[in-house]
């Protein structure tokens, strides 16, 4: 029974259907804000960019976001045991339970690393504790699980099985060029800003010579540099070629984890592949044989060309329809 037992009249106006194509669309939404912010916050960590522009705007912008979903979550519909319960008592403790501590506390992470970097002006020891407050907001990372939960089930429901397999292979080398990007940027972090117990790191071999000009590798373009960091995150992931090495023990021991990483989301992706490819085949084969038995049946019962053709095809298009279950 779906109702709003328990709940005052004037809340129960703002209450969210969990179902609603409104809430899919601000999932959605939160989605690519959530992409966006953990994306962008480890290469402006890792090179340091300063709080100016559009960096600036959005470093606000995201903060107001993620608490004004801390209230949506408040009003949003809850199942329970099932049953979808849209009293607003239900639906608030059932969130003080599960999301409410995350976001509540990568929220002050995201206030506290802004206002001590307001606060605090320009101090380069003060600024660190606000890159240490802007590197807690890392943890945010936890809510992609909640979110990714979220547009499976809406997957499941109205799309095809090939258009399923597409979304999960590009979630699937999001997800690897993601953590790639994240590698990226924390080795070039410790190679500018890491502590050298030899006295070199990996960005001092790293410059570029043409011409018989030598650049150093800190003199280079941003993008430059990314690339760079990026081949070799890459290259660990899927054990290719690289021409950086680590040159002390804090890179010895990053690259030793880097490997490890890709070791184990290289494995993870290929079975995961494979598991959904051979349920995609399994799917396809029912499909494919159905239509083979409609047609012999069609052909030793001599059916005219014409209404075979007609029949094969509205069969066909039924089939490609996700088919839904009678009660």
């Amino acid at each position: 029974r779906l109702g709003y037992s328990g709940c005052k009249p004037s809340l129960s106006t703002f209450l969210i259907n969990p179902n609603s194509r409104s809430h899919m669309a601000y999932s959605l939404v939160s989605l690519l804000v959530l992409v966006f912010d953990l994306t962008s916050l480890p290469y402006v960590i890792a090179w340091d960019l300063p709080q100016e522009g559009w960096l600036n705007v959005m470093s606000w912008a995201t903060p107001c976001f993620w608490t004004v979903d801390i209230g949506v979550n408040f009003l949003t519909g809850t199942y329970k045991e099932g049953e979808l319960s849209m009293d607003i008592y239900v639906i608030a403790k059932s969130y003080l339970r599960s999301w409410f501590v995350v976001d509540a506390a990568v929220v002050t992470c995201d206030w506290g690393s802004l206002i001590i970097g307001l606060v605090m002006g320009g101090t380069a020891k003060l600024f660190r504790f606000a890159k240490l407050g802007r590197l807690l907001r890392i943890v945010g990372m936890v809510r992609l699980v909640r979110f990714v939960r979220i547009l499976q089930e809406i997957a499941d429901m109205r799309l095809s099985d090939g258009t399923r397999l597409v979304l999960q292979m590009t979630k699937f080398f999001t997800f690897i060029m993601w953590v790639a990007h994240f590698l990226s940027c924390a080795w070039y972090y410790i190679g500018v800003q890491g502590v050298s117990d030899t006295g070199a790191t990996w960005v001092d071999y790293a410059g570029l010579s043409i011409n018989g000009e030598d650049t150093e590798f800190l003199n280079t373009s941003r993008a430059y540099q990314y690339a760079v960091s990026l081949h070799w995150a890459v290259g660990q992931i899927a054990l290719g070629t690289i021409d950086q090495f680590p040159r002390n023990t804090m890179e010895r021991f990053f690259f030793v984890f880097a490997i490890m990483v890709g070791f184990l989301f290289g494995s993870t992706l290929i079975s995961s592949l494979s598991a959904a490819m051979v349920e995609f085949q399994m799917s396809k084969r029912d499909k494919v044989t159905k239509i083979r038995t409609l047609r012999r049946y069609l052909q030793e019962n001599r059916v005219e060309q014409k209404i075979t053709v007609m029949v094969t095809k509205q069969v066909q298009q039924r089939l490609s329809h996700q088919e839904r279950l009678a009660e």
